[in-house]
């Protein structure tokens, strides 16, 4: 395993980052899958598990905060509201866990509802800022229940992860949030910044 928690470039203590997520603290199910992987790999060294409120799918990066115009967040929500307002909500599968190089994650499908939603959201980014980060062609749906903290072997975590019996959950997404995101203490968090809803015409994304 590797360490995940390595400051990527642009990255530093207390700087933040304007994301779009697909948040899923809220669901039931999402919530249910990770805590069998908590629990099945709570006592092995190396690992930050996710807590329920920072489950997450992440979409598409927008920009750091410090390097964005003041009201670029409020213009690219609006701009994605009018986007997705004829986007149903997505019908996922979050698959069984697999094992990565920096963390334990779940697979999520269906591949080509995501995009779509995710090639939205990037659009709206455009359309405000002119540009928007990462490739367009660069998408890996997955919600991450755990990250490594540190390099070592894999083989305990790879033996705790599949003795979980989970054969798969159905979720329902219906929502895509403008976060401000931070990493500055072995986790993930944010502050939501508009939730844009899917399917539901002329609702306006609230902060």
């Amino acid at each position: 395993m590797a360490d995940h928690w390595w400051w990527r470039p642009g990255w530093a203590p207390g700087r933040r980052f304007v994301t779009w997520h697909l948040t899923l603290g809220d669901l039931p199910a999402a919530r249910a899958v990770a805590e069998r992987y908590r629990s099945a790999v709570t006592s092995i060294p190396g690992l930050d598990v996710v807590p329920d409120p920072w489950l997450h799918l992440t979409m598409q990066g927008v920009g750091f905060v410090d390097e964005l115009e003041s009201g670029a967040a409020p213009r690219i929500a609006q701009s994605a509201t009018e986007l997705l307002a004829t986007v149903d909500p997505v019908e996922a599968w979050l698959a069984p866990a697999q094992v990565g190089t920096e963390g334990i994650y779940l697979p999520v499908d269906p591949f080509d509802a995501l995009q779509r939603v995710r090639l939205l959201v990037r659009a709206a980014t455009i359309d405000v800022l002119g540009s928007a980060s990462g490739d367009a062609d660069t998408f890996w749906p997955h919600v991450s229940v755990a990250y490594s903290n540190q390099v070592g072997p894999s083989e305990d975590i790879q033996d705790a992860v599949a003795q979980v019996d989970f054969p798969g959950a159905a979720v329902t997404v219906a929502h895509v949030d403008l976060i401000c995101l931070g990493r500055d203490s072995h986790l993930y968090e944010w502050e939501t910044l508009a939730r844009v809803p899917l399917g539901k015409v002329g609702q306006r994304p609230h902060a």
